[in-house]
């Protein structure tokens, strides 16, 4: 039963294989965020908001059309018509002809392209947040995917290495009192064997998620030798918050909502006074020319805009509180990432060591097993000690770098590599 499920599993890889098409083997991280920038839906959609941003930009920069207006009045009572006869006569009729344009005064169309320009900022910042949080996805996916190939790979290993010391004992022939050990020994690489199906499955799936975020083909494996060195950390963690608040661009989005809300504040005010339209006139009246000229001025006494400024005020105020709440909340962030680097990195130091016994113990034992010095009891104890020992050093480098990812995420260091 064991044989068969391993051989469909291998069977079901190379089926996936045959259809695969520019496969990835052995992802390196740095790559799955190189090609995640590239390529992924989100990032390319607001990539495009920056593109419209910058035609609402030129939008805000063009100026009111001229308005053309054209009248004509004939004389109904034929009494009164000249010599001509005619009802279409000009002589008959008077005409209207008005050119006007409504002015922009008081720097309106100035606050409207400086406003819109610090959309694009904002705009630019968001897109950035958003780089920032899809790497820091696709980063973690990477990493979950690292955990599920270690852990099949940790399996694999144990069923190797345990299959080989069991057919060994079987060569030798198996000994009635020994027989109920042996059957333990089954158990335990029958359970290996399930660890790694589970594994192979985990496996898949974190890498057809993996797969998604970076809109990429067919990806086989990610790199187990990835040394993880990104980036030279500070000592210190007062460095570390100047890092952050420098580089974070979701700071740099309430930054740009300041800038934008003092610019909409100051075209709110230049909103308040009316903007006149003035034009000429031609009026030809039953074949008497006339001209002059066309002005009109709103009066300012019921709306002044000030609902708008008043709106406008509230929201740069708004603005600011919320600029020291992310400084607040990007410290506190900073202070927590940084303490679990340090500590995980010290996690780490402690359980190689520890691992590094247990491989010795370990080879102590089957060495012991093989020269049948010693019975079953302690290689079964001995496989079950390695084998988690080995699990919590799994675990170990994942939650240290899942430190290092932290780290830089908070930070923005992570869009930066």
């Amino acid at each position: 039963m064991k044989y068969t499920l391993i051989l469909l599993t291998f069977f079901f890889q190379w089926q996936i294989s045959l259809f695969a098409q520019d496969t990835i083997r052995s992802l390196d991280l740095l790559d799955a965020l190189r090609i995640a920038q590239e390529q992924n839906f989100s990032l390319r959609s607001s990539q495009l908001d920056v593109s419209i941003q910058n035609k609402e930009i030129v939008k805000a920069g063009i100026r009111p059309n001229p308005i053309f207006n054209m009248q004509a009045l004939a004389l109904l009572n034929h009494s009164y018509y000249p010599n001509e006869p005619l009802y279409t006569s000009a002589q008959n009729r008077q005409d209207w002809f008005q050119l006007t344009k409504k002015m922009q005064l008081y720097g309106v169309r100035q606050d409207k392209i400086a406003l819109e320009e610090k959309q694009l900022a904002q705009t630019i910042s968001i897109h950035n947040a958003n780089l920032r949080d899809v790497l820091y996805s696709v980063s973690n996916k990477w990493l979950d995917a690292w955990a599920a190939q270690a852990t099949k790979s940790m399996a694999a290993e144990s069923i190797l290495s345990l299959d080989s010391l069991i057919q060994h004992k079987v060569a030798e022939g198996i000994k009635t009192k020994d027989y109920n050990e042996y059957l333990r020994l089954l158990i335990i690489d029958d359970q290996y064997d399930i660890t790694d199906i589970n594994a192979q499955l985990d496996l898949r799936n974190e890498l057809n998620d993996l797969q998604f975020l970076m809109n990429a083909s067919y990806i086989a494996s990610v790199d187990n030798d990835d040394d993880f060195y990104l980036a030279d950390f500070p000592a210190n963690q007062d460095s570390m918050v100047e890092i952050a608040l420098r580089m974070r661009s979701d700071i740099s989005i309430y930054k740009n909502q300041i800038a934008a809300s003092e610019i909409n504040l100051s075209l709110q005010k230049s909103l308040a006074m009316p903007a006149p339209e003035v034009g000429f006139i031609a009026n030809p009246q039953n074949t008497i020319p006339y001209a002059g000229i066309f002005f009109t001025q709103p009066l300012p006494v019921f709306d002044r805009n000030q609902g708008e400024k008043q709106i406008a005020s509230l929201t740069l105020q708004k603005a600011k509180l919320e600029e020291e709440a992310m400084i607040a909340q990007v410290r506190n962030e900073v202070q927590k990432a940084y303490e679990a680097y340090k500590i995980q990195k010290r996690k780490v130091n402690e359980v190689e060591h520890a691992l590094d016994l247990a491989n010795l113990l370990l080879a102590n034992v089957r060495k012991n097993y093989i020269q049948n010095d010693k019975g079953y009891v302690d290689l079964w104890e001995v496989e079950r000690t390695w084998y988690e020992t080995k699990k919590t050093y799994f675990q170990a480098n994942y939650e240290y770098k899942k430190s290092i990812i932290d780290l830089l995420y908070v930070t923005g260091m992570l869009e930066q590599l």
